[in-house]
């Protein structure tokens, strides 16, 4: 593979605060290359001055029930040296019109293949990298990171075995709550899949919705989950699955929960379960859907707000190990990064 093209890898540990060091200090220059460049974030800073109150009361229920994940957070400013107000913005990811990442799964008897398309502003997918972190507790987890935010936003896994991958959706509630990057954060450090479940739906009100599909390595169980700022919904996976970023579980209505203005994810939802039919049930089909004209996506077909930067494709093999392949958009598919939790742990 292209060098350039290769996300760095750094393995962290210690405290909270010494790991947020040890990342923002490492990554500084890329976090600083985002924030300088990201226009999501100039809006939501700008939205911030204007009107302080909704983040200062996000800040202080972030701070009672997660104060280890704002310690990590002082720790990636002031390695940074960035001022933490701004870190912290970043982490805040409320986002009413929502339509990043893909996700296919396929199920099977003794292991699960899912592949997932890691979609985001092309800043953050270039200034990306990968983290492991061993934790004080005794876990450990990898992550694919974006600079400056916690893992816990896209896709990883941890020693006890759980995978998880996120899509964001656009709860229509707009609630003022935990981000849901802490809520990922968190789930990385679960034991099993109930506990990955609870994590997700603990804390009310939360901000945004998210669709987080969550496979367990121990049991070979695969469930999707669709979370709105005060409610939740659980779908088992069997066979075959493939969700974008909007609701579409029995849990909850289109008439309630309609998809964002402008997104373009009910026809990638629908290329991709056509496609998904007419593939065969390996790891190459699933590769085939996810890289497919109907669901990869090009900056421009977003109206220059986000492309599909990466693509993950793991493998679940139950009481075995968790091989995860990641290929860059750039390049060729039998080019990629390849993890174990073997190799890892």
């Amino acid at each position: 593979m292209n060098t350039q093209d290769t996300l760095p890898f750094l393995r962290v540990s210690g405290t909270n605060y010494e790991i947020g060091f040890q990342i923002g200090q490492h990554f500084r220059d890329r976090i600083k290359n985002t924030l300088d460049n990201l226009p999501a974030f100039k809006e939501n800073k700008e939205w911030d001055e204007k009107n302080p109150e909704r983040l200062n009361k996000v800040k202080n229920i972030s701070e009672k029930y997660f104060p280890q994940y704002m310690e990590e957070l002082k720790g990636y400013a002031e390695g940074s040296g960035i001022e933490f107000r701004d870190i912290f913005i970043h982490n805040y990811k409320h986002m009413p019109r929502a339509d990043n990442c893909s996700t296919g799964i396929f199920k099977f008897e003794r292991n699960t293949l899912i592949a997932h398309n890691e979609d985001a502003h092309p800043i953050m997918g270039k200034n990306a990298y990968f983290l492991y972190e061993e934790l004080e507790n005794g876990t450990s987890f990898f992550a694919y990171s974006y600079p400056g935010i916690l893992p816990g936003m896209s896709f990883g896994f941890n020693s006890h075995g759980i995978f998880f991958c996120c899509n964001s959706l656009p709860d229509p509630a707009k609630s003022v709550g935990i981000s849901r990057i802490f809520l990922g954060r968190n789930m990385l450090e679960q034991k099993t899949i109930e506990d990955a479940l609870f994590a997700a739906q603990r804390y009310n009100p939360r901000s945004g919705g998210a669709n987080y599909n969550i496979s367990s390595l121990k049991t070979n169980v695969a469930v999707n989950l669709e979370t709105t700022g005060n409610a939740s919904y659980r779908t088992d996976i069997t066979d075959r699955f493939f969700h974008t970023n909007h609701y579409i579980s029995e849990g909850f209505s289109p008439k309630n929960f309609p998809i964002g203005e402008g997104s373009i994810s009910k026809e990638r939802l629908e290329g991709g379960l056509k496609l998904l039919y007419n593939v065969e049930k390996n790891a190459e089909g699933l590769l085939r859907v996810l890289s497919d004209d109907s669901v990869f996506v090009k900056f421009r077909e977003t109206g220059n707000r986000f492309q599909t930067n990466g693509t993950a494709l793991v493998e679940m093999k139950e009481g075995e190990d968790i091989d995860l392949k990641f290929f860059p958009a750039t390049q060729e598919k039998n080019e990629y990064q390849h993890f174990r939790l073997s190799d890892l742990i």
